[in-house]
């Protein structure tokens, strides 16, 4: 180990070993602390500013309520399986481990990741995107977001929830509370279902869902039910429907529209669809079949006249029933 002579400006302990060093409340200054391997050391309550910890080994040492200030740089550092990092802070001020990436380029993002024992093992990442990365997540395009993911061979899964604890897991958005699972049910706000889900099994854009309860895309259960809205102003256009199409269709205007409707077995063999088309214009909106599907009575149309109100549902095959009309 390299010592510089008293008293030092800067520090610099390069490619040595530290056993047993005890450093309590401390100023370390621009200092350089690289290749070493540190056992059994304490180090507590002191500043570090602006100095580099590169390439460095920690073996169960303990770090406890040291303030690391402006530009700081660790490195390529291991820590021991026995360490304990810890830090109290017993002012009325709030505590807060950053790590952070101040750039935009396309392979930008700052994480932390906690793993059991290697890279192929089970590991958890949290990651704050940057708004300039290439690159997607579950089919969405990354930037601009963060997320919280299992990674790893040997992983089994993610698992949320308040272990022994009888607690609300809430989800919100801005100011407001979208809603919550508890061990009552769902007891606030609504949540859009995203996919269908089926009893048995069921392929849904060529996806093949195993387990579940059958739902349509659009129905939302949370306190109450209710179901989707879309208003369109008729303008002797198609109006097409797809997976992500509300269940209520509404029309306004002063003229004709035609609704294409999807395939019958959209979620699924034997798996309804349902939509209700509302005419509040003066025309008439045309629901129209996808494939070789009918309406019920085998038309290839069914025209809901001005000021009328039908509700249809699918067999989940090939035909559309008219539940209702009013």
């Amino acid at each position: 180990m390299d010592q510089l002579p008293y008293p030092p400006s800067v520090l610099a302990v390069t490619g040595g070993t530290i056993v047993g060093t005890t450093l309590s409340g401390c100023t370390i200054l621009a200092s350089t602390l690289s290749g070493n391997t540190i056992l059994n050391s304490t180090s507590s309550g002191g500043t570090h500013v602006g100095g580099t910890f590169s390439g460095n080994t920690f073996l169960a040492a303990t770090i406890s309520g040291v303030a690391i200030v402006g530009t700081s740089t660790f490195s390529g550092t291991t820590v021991g399986l026995s360490d304990v990092f810890t830090s109290t802070n017993a002012a009325n001020t709030s505590s807060l481990c950053q790590v952070i990436s101040t750039s935009t380029g396309s392979s930008a993002l700052a994480a932390l990741e906690i793993q059991n024992n290697s890279l192929s093992a089970t590991r958890v990442r949290v990651s704050a995107y940057g708004t300039g990365l290439s690159g997607s997540l579950f089919g969405i395009a990354q930037a601009g977001y963060t997320s919280l993911v299992t990674l790893g061979a040997s992983s089994n899964g993610l698992m949320i929830g308040c272990q022994s604890l009888d607690k609300p897991i809430i989800f919100g958005a801005g100011t407001n509370e979208l809603g919550r699972f508890s061990s009552s049910a769902l007891t606030t706000g609504v949540f859009s279902i995203l996919y269908s889900l089926d009893a048995t099994s069921a392929t849904v854009a060529g996806t093949t869902l195993a387990s579940g309860l059958g739902i349509a895309k659009t129905l939302i259960a949370g306190k109450g039910q209710g179901w989707g809205v879309t208003s369109t102003a008729t303008a002797a256009a198609t109006t097409t429907l797809v997976q992500a199409s509300t269940i209520i269709q509404s029309f306004t205007g002063s003229t004709t529209q035609t609704v294409q409707f999807p395939a019958a077995n959209l979620w699924g063999a034997g798996i309804a669809v349902m939509y209700v088309i509302n005419n509040q214009s003066s025309g008439t909106v045309t629901p129209t079949r996808a494939g070789s599907d009918t309406f019920q009575g085998g038309g290839t149309t069914d025209p809901v006249t001005a000021g009328k109100t039908v509700i249809y549902a699918s067999n989940g095959v090939s035909v559309w029933l008219k539940i209702a009309q009013f």
